[in-house]
């Protein structure tokens, strides 16, 4: 599979290839996402979902944070969540 073939089968189906989230609790559907700031790296299964779409996790300190869901798939491996991080010009931190 090429790489651009990849990209396309497992990034978040938008325009861009990835979709940004302003803020944690706007999270609202399955993935892997990554903050912009500091390339962290968060699995969100459909099971972390409240019936309102936003994460049962809190995480404070990254709430005004840009997070950009690099795939639907929250088990996608930390390999290729590493190449679209690069794809998408952020540093992963994970």
């Amino acid at each position: 599979m090429t790489a651009s073939a990849f990209h396309l089968s497992t990034a978040c189906a938008h325009t861009s290839g990835a979709r940004m989230v302003h803020g944690w609790s706007h999270v609202d559907s399955p993935g892997f996402y990554v903050s912009a700031a500091t390339g962290h790296g968060f699995r969100v299964a459909a099971e972390l979902l409240l019936r309102l779409n936003a994460p049962a996790v809190e995480v404070p300190a990254v709430e005004g944070d840009w997070f950009l869901c690099i795939s639907d798939d929250p088990l996608i491996s930390t390999m290729a969540a590493k190449l679209l991080c690069v794809d998408s010009n952020i540093a992963p931190g994970f």
